[in-house]
């Protein structure tokens, strides 16, 4: 079953052209965006909803978002958070770095 397609650029040239593949993306890798980003490095971009907003020890935050029907999370820092002005619900953007995606197995039975 497909959870959601994320174009990854040609980036990794190790999948071929339309394969599926379960990816991991760590929280860590993952930049809040209030606008469409543009003139940066990152190929990967994606619209998206926060779902939920969770304080995390040591002054960060996990940013549930919710990209089609697939889940990401962003961990930022708090004073990101509030300088932001994030709020459940409101529409913004993802950026991912290519190189941080780590890819699992082809979908299929497990």
């Amino acid at each position: 079953t497909e959870i959601y397609t994320l174009s990854l650029h040609d980036a990794l040239p190790i999948w071929a052209p339309g394969e599926s593949r379960r990816v991991r993306i760590a929280a860590n890798d993952v930049i809040i965006s209030l606008t469409g980003p543009e003139g940066i490095s990152a190929n990967n971009v994606t619209p998206c909803r926060i779902s939920d907003i969770a304080d995390r020890p040591g002054g960060l935050v996990d940013v549930g978002l919710a990209v089609g029907s697939a889940k990401l999370v962003a961990r930022i820092t708090g004073a990101s958070a509030r300088r932001l002005g994030l709020a459940n619900g409101a529409e913004i953007f993802a950026v991912i770095k290519a190189v941080t995606v780590d890819a699992g197995h082809p979908f299929g039975p497990r």
